[in-house]
């Protein structure tokens, strides 16, 4: 049984390291941090067969990619799928269930306790007939002993019957009793942080089991899942209610309230600023099947097995019983037993993962790695090891390091090290570096290359042992472990690349064809003869024409190699930033763009100010808790940053902050409610639906009080910051921001046509809005609660903005939306109209420079063929 190992994504400016392993009949993903789902995309590798993901920590470098991948999978037709993590993964899970429900897919979450239990020492987390999976618990030194949680008690086998052979120990399933499940169900008013004792990770359990299929929990009485059926009935409507979701507040008592605080027990107090508190991590060790030794066809046949079914059992590893005929004539009963016809057996490949976040791990982990009976051979097995993946935080590299862990394995075990300041940074997203690099051609202004360094800081091989097998951990490395090979360059992925050539060596690489040249060359032209006659009648500056919108993501509810989720930046010259949503990958987006260290990321977050999340889909803001985390670590701490979102985004986040500090308790983080700052509304339905649903917020900060909200005007020059409620499937809000200067900017977040934002944003300087339908679409966005490419234009030219970029366009157009308009004049009476494209730079004061490359811009895309364009799979939003 042949099976590989391949490095999917690594650890760059974008991604974080992520493993795939493959066997014939099933994928094992190891890691699914930001990106994970933008990676295979990009790489051509597919995630059909997908068995597990398993993760290292439950935190956003490990784990923020899983809510995306889920949905893809799930959406893909993915049946069943298992999820193997350190404790806190079913909290995590939990947290997911405003804006997460698949009712399609069949999910198994193993939730590792970080305390290993006695009876079990040897015993796998996950088994399957491919490989076993051994946990090894990585904890820091404590000054004093941690409590640690008493696992749920298991179920009984028949409780929890599986089609997949046995997944985890049984010790890591719970057993709810039925007068807890009697008890949520008489309570009509369930408060969940009330609590206590096991009750907690039971809540937990059957929360999950509500937003998957077949968890295996029993359900309380009460409200059933709603049918499949009764699903389709509902696509035809318009209403822009959530079907799914919001209709969900009757399924449990307590659904809407916050869960359980979590807590692993550390009574250490979390420092203000700088790393996150150091906890508990899992390493991993894999070991593939034993192979049976090869069939030996003339013993078989002097055993008088000869060829037929017999002796195919006998070559499955049974043994069989049967009559043969002696040369005598004679006849008697034989009995063949796999031994007797097999050669020796193959002994297990093994694979070690191990995830080091910092020094004070590596007692920890040589421990780990002298009891376990896999390493030490105390279970009288023998075993091969193949391959160490070393997945370093700051500093762990080193000496010690080398001496106490790398040297634990043999000298033939090959060693893939990640670490940050041994690794490069090369463009992961090359399909989308490709098409920057184009653009960069027509305007290096507005579309700046994507920062990159080949080179690590501190190249690998300076600190490597030369008797030892050790090298970076790059993305589409493969590793076959059976049969073994050593580590290679996936070439494919080369030949893929466009974008490193391009820039590299770019006489022999040129990026532009003859058409796209020739368009480039006359649309300059017609920019620099505008900017001439606006410069001859004196034109003057405008309030807000040096403001910097910079898009992060375009796309619709899932990536694509060349547009991530949504969200853009606003940049205030002289006052900060503001975020208006945060997909997952945002943070990347940022670092790509702007670069590492003080005066690239850093210098962006620091300045950053507000985060606007409109509302709880996930392509709008799975990638926020990164950039609060990220924001939290820089040292010294920044201002205060002030968050406007609905309650249901507040709710997760104070749920996710038990798991990672992100600033939520310091008052890093000032929180405003929408609902506080919204207009009132004239759709009575809206109203109706938002005032239906009661949220229970136990967060220590404030939701908006007056003296924030004049706190937050202050630190951007703001004369208003306003919300308006729109016309979607969830609750969700646009915002207007005007500002003392004079001008004003509308953006709509997600929305069928809302004349509240037209009345709320009269005159703006620019409106955003979203374009996810071509205007032939207009009934599937009535119906999704979207807004054709037309509609966003209409709405623009009511409110009589005199800018209008549109965003958010649907995954069915991977590179660019269709063709919008004719250009339009600086100084024409219309608004002018422009498409958002990732990572551009645009001053308000050139939106008519966009609008009027967009016929460039398009033969810049149609040139550039990809026979592997994603074809649409179905919108999430």
């Amino acid at each position: 049984m042949n099976w590989s190992v391949s490095v999917l994504s690594a650890h760059t400016a974008d991604t974080h390291p992520s493993l795939v392993v493959t066997f014939d009949s099933g994928k094992y993903i190891f890691n699914t941090g930001e990106n994970t789902t933008r990676a295979f995309l990009q790489s051509h590798r597919g995630w059909k067969r997908s068995r597990a993901v398993v993760l290292t920590r439950v935190d956003t470098r490990r784990a923020l990619g899983l809510p995306g991948f889920l949905m893809t999978l799930a959406d893909a037709s993915t049946a069943r799928m298992t999820v193997v993590a350190p404790q806190g993964l079913m909290h995590y899970l939990a947290s997911m269930r405003l804006y997460f429900y698949r009712n399609t897919l069949s999910l198994s979450p193993i939730e590792v306790p970080i305390s290993r239990p006695s009876s079990s020492d040897a015993e796998a987390v996950y088994k399957d007939e491919n490989m076993s999976i051994y946990a090894l618990r990585l904890s820091p030194p404590s000054p004093s002993p941690v409590p640690i949680p008493t696992p749920i008690p298991s179920s009984t086998s028949a409780e929890r019957k599986r089609k997949r052979p046995q997944t985890g120990p049984a010790s890591l399933a719970p057993a709810i009793p039925q007068t807890f499940l009697s008890k949520i169900s008489s309570l009509s008013n369930l408060d969940p942080e009330r609590l206590r004792g096991p009750e907690r990770d039971w809540w937990r359990w059957i929360v999950v089991e509500r937003m998957f299929k077949d968890l295996g929990v029993p359900a309380p009485e009460g409200p059933k899942k709603e049918s499949r059926a009764a699903k389709k009935q509902k696509i035809g409507t318009t209403r822009p209610a959530e079907a799914s979701q919001e209709e969900k507040a009757a399924v449990l008592p307590g659904w809407w309230r916050r869960l359980p605080t979590f807590s692993l027990g550390s009574s250490e107090p979390i420092p203000s600023n700088g790393a996150p508190a150091e906890g508990p991590v899992l390493s991993y060790i894999l070991v593939g099947p034993r192979v049976r030794g090869k069939f030996n066809a003339k013993r078989a046949d002097e055993l008088g097995l000869g060829p037929g079914p017999l002796r195919a059992k006998v070559a499955r590893g049974e043994t069989v019983t049967f009559t043969v005929t002696l040369p005598d004539g004679t006849k008697e009963e034989r009995t063949v037993t796999p031994q007797d016809c097999l050669g020796a057996s193959e002994a297990p490949a093994v694979v070690a993962i191990l995830d080091v976040p910092s020094p004070s791990y590596i007692p920890s982990l040589v421990t780990e790695l002298k009891s376990s009976p896999v390493l030490s051979g105390n279970d009288g097995e023998k075993y091969n090891i193949r391959l160490v993946v070393h997945l370093c935080g700051d500093d762990v590299w080193g000496n010690q390091y080398i001496q106490g862990v790398v040297r634990c394995f043999p000298a033939s075990v090959h060693h893939l090290v990640s670490s940050k300041k041994h690794s490069p940074n090369p463009v992961t997203f090359t399909s989308a570096g490709y098409a920057q690099l184009k653009l960069n051609q027509l305007d290096p202004d507005m579309f700046p290359l994507p920062q990159f360094n080949l080179e690590p800081e501190f190249p690998l091989d300076g600190t490597a042992p030369p008797d030892l097998n050790i090298q970076p951990l790059r993305s589409n490395i493969l590793i076959d472990i059976r049969p073994p090979r050593a580590p290679v360059h996936e070439h494919e992925a080369d030949e893929r690349d466009l974008f490193h050539p391009g820039i590299i060596a770019p006489a022999e690489n040129p990026v532009l064809g003859e058409t796209t040249a020739e368009r480039f060359t006359r649309a300059k032209e017609i920019v620099k003869e505008k900017e001439e006659r606006m410069k001859q009648a004196g034109r003057p500056a405008k309030p807000g024409d040096d403001v910097l919108v910079v898009p992060l993501g375009t796309s619709s509810a899932m990536t694509t190699k060349y547009r991530n989720v949504s969200g853009t930046m606003i940049t205030i010259p002289g006052y900060g930033n503001i975020l208006l949503d945060a997909g997952e990958g945002s943070y990347g987006q940022l670092a790509r763009s702007y670069g590492p260290g003080e005066e690239g990321v850093e210098k962006v977050l620091r300045e950053l100010r507000c985060i606007f999340v409109s509302h709880a889909h996930a392509d709008h803001h799975i990638g926020l808790a990164r950039v609060l985390a990220e924001h939290r670590q820089l040292d010294p701490p920044p201002p205060p940053l002030y968050l406007v979102a609905n309650e249901p985004i507040l709710l997760y986040l104070s749920e996710y902050s038990d798991l990672e500090e992100i600033g939520w308790r310091d008052g890093s983080v000032r929180t405003i409610s929408s609902e506080t700052l919204a207009v009132p509304s004239s759709d009575s339905r809206m109203d109706s639906i938002h005032s239906h649903y009661r949220y229970k917020l136990i967060i220590d900060v404030s939701l908006g009080s007056q003296e924030t909200v004049e706190s937050l005007y202050a630190a951007l020059g703001l004369k208003k910051f306003l919300t308006v409620s729109m016309r979607h499937r969830v609750r969700c809000y646009g915002c207007v921001i005007e500002h003392l200067d004079g001008w004003s900017i509308a953006y709509s977040g997600d929305t069928m046509p809302s004349m509240d934002l037209v009345n709320a944003a009269k005159n703006a300087t620019l409106l955003i809005h979203e374009a996810t339908m071509a205007d032939e679409e207009a009934e599937m966005a009535a119906v999704k609660a979207h807004s054709t490419i037309g509609q966003a234009v209409d709405i623009g030219t009511k409110m009589n903005a005199e800018n209008i970029l549109l965003t958010h366009f649907s995954a069915r157009y991977p590179k660019m939306p269709p063709s919008l308009t004719e250009p339009k004049d600086s100084n024409s009476a219309q608004p002018i109209i422009a498409v958002a494209f990732d990572n551009a730079r645009i001053r308000i004061g050139d939106m008519w420079k966009l609008n009027t490359y967009l016929s460039a811009i398009e033969s810049s895309f149609e040139e550039t063929p990809d026979a592997d364009d994603e074809t649409e799979k179905g919108d999430k939003s």
